[in-house]
């Protein structure tokens, strides 16, 4: 039998059969296993929730497994006292997690003014903006900050956000509280509603889409915009310490490549980006407005009673006139 194994069966019927005892064997092993598997749950569904001496050697099974009767320290020495043993693992546990730099690193921000370089490092998430892109233009840098850089600049857009609701005009609705961007869309299709009509009035109105608008915002004229608005000085130079120290890698295919320092823009992904956005662009606005007085401007049709020049959507822009 010994020999026979070892050798090339010649016979192909022989062959074939051992094949199948072989699956055979193997399906009713299969079997055996899930049968007992599905035995000792029964066992466990009738016998486990009774008084039972099968419950109560159960129950110190699982005790001894999850008792811990000994623990070796750092330097080596074994402790077994219940007590030193709860005693280090809290010690263990309130070094990892009960101590944080964090809210040092917050507070010393604010009192100095100064924040270390690598927490404003900025790691730039490529998103595509369509299912086919094919060139850089095609992707939407997203900036990912630091953690705490995040704490500190939240701050500083919960002070900053209050202030908008005066100083932004009532033609820009996003990201100011109490405005919602709808009511811009809304009022954009009335004021184009008769444009497909043959015999209207003279009417002019323009979409201007920005591009990189959040990337081309110059830092010195940032800086003069928030001066001008009146804000104070201190809080104008915690804004342009977080905007101006910006260093950025690139995140591309899992890997980081480059690193640069950052010379203009406002980073997306920022918590304050938005707000600093929309200052910017208020200057924008107060220059239509003041156009308003040209001899040379008309209002559009249904618009000069609410002094209505152009809307704002974020970084996209309408401009209506006659």
């Amino acid at each position: 039998m010994h020999r026979h194994t070892l050798n090339p069966i010649p016979d192909v019927a022989v062959r074939d059969s051992l094949g199948d005892f072989r699956k055979n064997a193997t399906f009713l092993a299969e079997a055996e296993r899930h049968f007992y598997y599905q035995k000792a749950k029964i066992h466990f569904l009738k016998q486990g929730d009774r008084n039972t001496k099968f419950f109560h050697d159960m129950v110190k099974r699982n005790a001894a497994r999850n008792s811990i009767l000994a623990n070796n320290k750092a330097d080596g020495s074994i402790i077994t006292s219940a007590l030193d043993i709860a005693q280090e693992f809290v010690d263990f546990y309130t070094s990892l997690l009960g101590q944080s730099h964090r809210q040092r690193a917050v507070m010393d921000f604010f009192r100095s003014g100064r924040m270390l370089r690598q927490l404003n490092h900025t790691i730039i998430a490529l998103v595509p903006k369509s299912e086919h892109s094919l060139s850089v233009a095609d992707y939407r840098p997203i900036s990912c900050c630091n953690v705490i850089y995040k704490v500190i600049i939240k701050i500083i857009a919960d002070r900053l956000s209050p202030a908008l609701e005066q100083l932004i005009d009532s033609s820009q609705a996003a990201f100011v509280g109490g405005r919602n961007i709808t009511d811009n869309i809304f009022l954009a299709q009335e004021m184009v509603r008769q444009y497909s009509r043959k015999r209207i009035s003279p009417r002019c109105t323009i979409n201007v889409d920005l591009r990189k608008a959040f990337d081309s915002v110059s830092w010195t004229f940032l800086s003069r915009v928030l001066h001008g608005y009146g804000f104070p000085p201190l809080f104008i130079s915690w804004i342009m310490e977080c905007v101006s120290t910006t260093s950025f890698s690139v995140a591309l295919n899992g890997s980081l490549h480059g690193l640069f320092p950052g010379k203009k823009g406002l980073r997306q992904g920022d918590p304050m980006s938005p707000a600093l956005f929309l200052l910017c662009m208020e200057y924008f606005s107060r220059l239509i407005k003041r156009n308003t007085t040209n001899s040379d401007f008309n209002f559009h049709p249904k618009c000069e009673k609410l002094k209505i020049t152009h809307l704002l959507f974020v970084d996209d822009l309408m401009l209506f006139s006659r």
